[in-house]
């Protein structure tokens, strides 16, 4: 975890020896699913006035990310998961889309509101018992920040497949969705706004959104790469950078005999996983 040191007009929790408590953002996980990346991290301290200030709503906590590749940046908007003794887990999404290769994400904690004559308890003791005026949207206290890899999500042996898919909404979709092999970069699944509204339903069950729609898109695909390979007339895939990476499981597993066997190995038993796992878990 990289910590910013900064300069503020006031004292601010993790930002170097402002305040004596300790202060972190730790336990980060980040999860791949079909059209989304689970964030989840834990902010743990001792500080006796941070949980007052989060649990009244003076203050929240704030994850910003960015992505130099594609030039965005954004809030992921957070819920939290689970308390602890010593600090909450929050969790929340970012959109594949919108990020490629490496991605910053920098949390911190901002007042929600105007905090007259506020202090802190074990602020230093060069500030003694000043107080301080914090405006609404002030920093109070600095996480520093945390990157990972979008490409490297995924184990090794299975190429990112949230990287060989994409979802786009297609208003002459109304009950079906359609797999697109034209592009070279990734297959294109069309479906209509309110499919895709429903799955995004299922974020926070990833293996869920596998088995609804990349299982099909993934079987249709193998079908048509082999049908590709058995009749010479058709288009030539080796330039296409999705081809490249599913033909390369398609090997890993080739004693799998049909696309739906293929699917199911390279997906490592959606099925399974799926409905041998409860929808509510107890974090939720």
């Amino acid at each position: 975890m990289a910590v910013a040191v900064g300069s503020f007009p006031h004292p601010v929790l993790g930002n170097q020896d402002d305040i004596s408590s300790n202060f972190g953002v730790v336990n980060v996980v980040v999860r791949p699913g079909v059209d989304d990346i689970e964030i989840q991290f834990r902010i743990s301290s001792d500080d006796p006035d941070l949980k007052p200030l989060l649990k009244s709503g003076k203050a929240s906590v704030k994850a910003r990310w960015s992505c130099s590749v594609t030039m965005s940046s954004g809030y992921i908007e957070l819920e939290e998961v689970n308390e602890h003794v010593d600090g909450t887990t929050y969790r929340g999404w970012l959109d594949q889309q919108e990020v490629r290769n490496n991605v910053q994400v920098e949390v911190f904690l901002v007042a929600s509101e105007l905090l007259q004559n506020f202090s802190w308890q074990n602020q230093h003791s060069d500030y003694g018992n000043s107080t301080f005026s914090i405006q609404k949207g002030d920093f109070i206290a600095d996480g520093g920040s945390f990157k990972f890899n979008v490409g490297k999500l995924f184990d090794p042996m299975e190429p990112p497949l949230g990287s060989c898919f994409r979802i786009t909404v297609d208003p002459r979709q109304k009950s079906e969705m359609r797999v697109d092999f034209s592009g070279d970069d990734q297959v294109v699944i069309f479906m209509s706004k309110e499919m895709k509204d429903g799955l995004a339903q299922f974020s926070q069950h990833p293996d869920y959104q596998i088995l609804l729609v990349v299982l099909p898109a993934l079987m249709e695909t193998i079908s048509y790469i082999q049908k590709n390979e058995l009749d010479a007339s058709d288009e030539d895939l080796d330039g296409k950078a999705w081809y490249g990476a599913i033909k390369k499981l398609m090997k890993t597993y080739e004693s799998a005999e049909t696309p739906f066997a293929l699917a199911q190995a390279i997906l490592d038993k959606p099925y399974l996983r799926a409905l041998t796992k409860p929808l509510i878990t107890e974090d939720e």
